[in-house]
């Protein structure tokens, strides 16, 4: 007859270290649990996993999207500032056959989309380099449309010859800054748009 365990035996050592809950569970039953905890483990991260891929998502393409929309605001603005010197010298020629002036009206309407375009950009808040040239931008394109539209004061038409010294002097000088500081503005949403690109894939 076998004597009965003792306090040091190990049998009595691993019963006193299994939890009291455990205790009545076959090994089969504490498999399934093991197996369960890891199933629910690997769903939650899956979870989690897909969520980080869906935001990442998403704010790539708000990105793109932003990034498209800034491109094609500044080439409307590019676009509709040759289109308006090239008018003005065209009314220039036909004021010096007429005799009359180059008409505000139209002038004043695709100032206006300029406006509008620059009022729908969405410049990057990080880059100062941006904000400085958004900032020149505005001040050139002010004083490019000052000088568009000079000599229309109340009783006061300007002649052909003053129009073409505003022509050479003045609109021809500001619109070639303005395409200089377009460019630049491109260059520097473009860059922006390809490290935020980089940041996404490595989030």
């Amino acid at each position: 007859m076998q004597p009965p365990a003792g306090p040091d035996d190990p049998a009595n050592t691993v019963a006193d270290r299994t939890p009291q809950a455990w205790r009545g569970l076959s090994l089969r039953a504490l498999l399934r649990l093991g197996c369960g905890g890891i199933l629910l483990v690997w769903l939650a991260s899956a979870f989690a996993l897909a969520q980080r891929m869906e935001e990442a998502d998403s704010r790539g393409a708000e990105i793109r999207g932003r990034f498209l929309r800034n491109d094609r605001l500044l080439d409307t603005i590019s676009t509709l500032t040759l289109k308006s010197s090239v008018d003005f010298r065209d009314a220039i020629l036909d004021a010096t056959r007429t005799g009359g002036a180059p008409n505000e009206g139209e002038f004043t309407r695709i100032h206006d989309e300029v406006e509008r375009a620059l009022d729908e950009y969405e410049p990057r808040d990080e880059p100062d380099s941006e904000a400085t040239q958004w900032f020149q931008l505005q001040t050139e394109l002010r004083a490019y449309w000052d000088s568009l539209l000079s000599g229309r004061a109340p009783g006061r038409q300007a002649s052909a010859t003053e129009l073409r010294a505003v022509l050479n002097n003045e609109v021809i000088p500001k619109r070639q800054a303005i395409i200089r500081i377009l460019d630049q503005i491109h260059s520097l949403n473009e860059s922006g748009f390809q490290q935020e690109q980089t940041e996404l894939v490595h989030v």
